[in-house]
């Protein structure tokens, strides 16, 4: 929580611990006992201090100044979506009890899903519009509040949503998100109920998410045209994940040359997994292909003179799901490293999510915290010194609106 005093619905919450806006370790037990409506602000949570010796006066004077009240206009769209949110839930739950077959709930599911998806995209929009439109130093208060009104009911007991919110390996997009993403984005469904069904289809589907796919979509592409330029192509993947765009082509014996692939990644069990994915494959699928997993970070390719070396000679390399999370004077640093480990005729490539076309951040970053860093090709520019700007150029795929593709050819 920040340092103001969390928002609590009285009704839900019989007690608490406020932490005083000027410390860092003092908590004080207290109790919510009433709500309060202001020409200011449509929620007040009043409190009863618990006996527990003195409580100085001006940290009380300082706890009450960080209270941030939370915006009318924002509170009554939040409680809009929470309605029909709870509507749906209602809707899906009530058929669910007339209706125990498998083939029927699906049925349903697909009669409604479009509906209901635009009332989605409608209230997440509209919740957005405003947030962004607050100060800054207030925008903090009012996603918690737009996170408690909705998190009992669309993240915690959602699975896909729930594995955003709680982020297990440090941020919202790894390696078990995008498996997420590219198994159950179109006509396959996960969940126990057909709510839960609908809501973890609907973040499977909304644009981000399929820019995603055509994202990995590109990449078979440039893999395969690398492959058949190249006598034994030499290729690097920095922030591989699952490595589907690899193991894809496998399995579509697609992949008839020699090829030496290295690939990155910051996490151990991403490395792990695309490990076992690839020594699952048949032999015959894996063509002749030679592998080397190394597990680093950014900071390790920009600084280790001994990591560098490592990564040397290549005809390819990409970077999907990298430069989102990095400063811009990190993603100018690791461009620029990236294009010296190419060969000659080789090419780099790196994705950044576009500023320009971004849609539906109300749902996946104000709601989920999955926080990047939206550019436009113009900011991403800027990270190259005089010489490569001239080179770089943007390319577009179809399926792949809401990332910008930045592609690097090395004379």
């Amino acid at each position: 929580m920040p340092s103001n005093l969390p928002l609590l619905d009285t009704q839900t919450f019989n007690s608490l611990k406020v932490k005083l806006s000027n410390t860092e370790r003092v908590f004080i037990p207290a109790v919510a006992v009433r709500h309060e409506k202001t020409s200011a602000s449509r929620l007040t949570v009043g409190m009863r201090f618990h006996e527990s010796g003195y409580i100085d006066p001006e940290q009380l004077e300082t706890a009450y100044k960080g209270f941030v009240r939370i915006d009318d206009k924002f509170a009554s769209e939040t409680k809009k979506v929470r309605r029909f949110v709870e509507e749906i839930k209602l809707q899906c739950d009530l058929y669910d009890q007339s209706h125990p077959k498998e083939e029927d709930r699906l049925g349903y599911l697909n009669g409604i899903e479009q509906e209901l998806r635009g009332k989605f995209d409608a209230g997440f929009a509209k919740a957005w519009k405003l947030y962004a439109e607050l100060p800054p130093e207030g925008q903090r208060t009012h996603q918690l509040y737009f996170q408690l009104m909705l998190h009992d009911l669309v993240e915690e007991n959602v699975e896909i949503n729930r594995h955003i919110y709680r982020k297990p390996l440090g941020y919202a997009g790894d390696f078990i998100m995008m498996n997420y993403i590219y198994n159950y984005h179109n006509g396959a469904y996960i969940g126990a109920t057909t709510f839960e069904r609908i809501v973890n289809h609907y973040t499977c589907s909304i644009p981000i998410s399929k820019s995603n796919i055509g994202r990995k979509e590109f990449l078979k592409q440039q893999l395969l045209s690398t492959i058949d330029r190249c006598e034994q192509a030499n290729i690097l993947s920095v922030g591989s994940g699952p490595l589907r765009e690899l193991t894809e082509l496998a399995l579509e014996g697609k992949l008839s040359k020699p090829i030496r692939f290295t690939c990155v990644d910051f996490e151990q069990k991403a490395v792990e997994y695309s490990k076992s994915e690839i020594e699952t494959l048949e032999l015959a699928k894996r063509g002749l292909i030679s592998f080397e997993f190394v597990l680093g970070n950014v900071v390790a390719i920009i600084r280790n003179k001994n990591f560098r070396e490592k990564l040397k000679s290549y005809d390819l390399i990409y970077a999907s799901g990298v430069f989102d999370y990095l400063s811009d004077r990190l993603s100018s640093a690791l461009i620029h490293q990236l294009y010296e480990s190419a060969r000659e005729k080789g090419r780099v490539i790196v994705f950044n999510a576009s500023l320009d076309t971004s849609s539906h951040r109300g749902y996946y970053e104000l709601l989920g915290e999955w926080n990047m860093y939206h550019r436009t090709e113009s900011e991403m520019l800027r990270w190259l010194r005089e010489d490569l700007r001239k080179a770089a150029r943007f390319e577009k795929h179809p399926a792949c609106p809401d990332y910008l593709l930045l592609v690097l050819d090395k004379p």
